[in-house]
């Protein structure tokens, strides 16, 4: 039975045991998130063998949810760029942890990842990915999707184009005619990786596998991990207005989480 009080120790264990100041930033922005999600994983593989669930996490960044799952006891992949997977306190962690963490020598966008044809997972973590594609994914989806066991699912996370702080921000832009989607600033000075180039609404979401050609199942939930207030600043304050009518409208909230299950393979 998933008991919250004990993930909260767990994650409070591993901010202690594990995170350094290099990534200390990072967890704390995201520790709710990672909470929703191991969260999640849990009710859906109680009563399972976790030591027999086998997960990749695609972006791995830090290591952060590998480690948490890892306490339950599933069996934890990773990947990602040789930026994060070679920097020397990583490596110390994932040997640590008993996490398989490989470096990709190729984009995404390839559908080329570092592993073996027989190398299969039960769920493959795609969290906050999403909105930063700036290509046409049809190998990347093709690649993931091979590495799925036969009922194996891909569990995504990411914005929702259609959440009410979103639409009220867009809309200021608008009515102050600076225009709208990615902000100037953005597109001119962060890195390319770093931006949402695409926000999706769970309708797009359906489409996006229908035109990419997958019959999959979805299931879409609805929720938030960022801070109600995060400045004082007028928008953030009518952001937190928008937030508070959203709660009980759950369309309406800031981040989706939609479990994908391919129905062809």
């Amino acid at each position: 039975m998933f008991d919250k009080d004990i993930l909260k120790k767990n994650l409070d264990l591993v901010e202690v045991q594990a995170i350094e100041k290099e990534d200390l930033a990072y967890w704390l922005y995201h520790r709710a998130r990672y909470q929703n999600t191991v969260q999640s994983i849990l009710k859906e593989y109680e009563g399972r063998d976790l030591a027999k669930v086998r997960i990749l996490d695609i972006g791995s960044h830090y290591l952060h949810l590998p480690i948490i799952l890892r306490k339950y006891g599933f069996t934890l992949y990773g990947f990602d760029i040789k930026n994060f997977t070679e920097k020397n306190f990583i490596k110390r962690r994932a040997k640590k942890e008993n996490i398989d963490n490989r470096t990709i020598h190729s984009n995404l966008e390839d559908g080329t990842f570092p592993f073996e044809e027989n190398e299969k997972f039960d769920l493959i973590l795609f969290t906050e990915t999403l909105e930063h594609l700036s290509f046409q994914p049809h190998k990347m989806w093709e690649g993931i999707f091979k590495l799925l066991k036969k009922e194996g699912k891909v569990y995504i996370t990411t914005p929702n184009s259609l959440s009410l702080r979103r639409i009220a921000y867009q809309l200021f832009r608008i009515l102050h005619f600076e225009g709208y989607g990615p902000k100037l600033e953005d597109l001119l000075l962060k890195p390319s990786n770093a931006l949402h180039w695409k926000e999706y609404s769970p309708k797009e979401i359906r489409k996006y596998f229908a035109i990419l050609g997958h019959k999959v199942s979805l299931c879409v939930n609805y929720y938030r991990y960022k801070k109600l207030i995060r400045s004082f600043s007028p928008l953030d304050i009518i952001g937190l207005f928008f937030n508070l009518i959203a709660f009980p409208i759950k369309p309406l909230r800031e981040e989706l989480e939609i479990w994908v299950t391919p129905q062809d393979k």
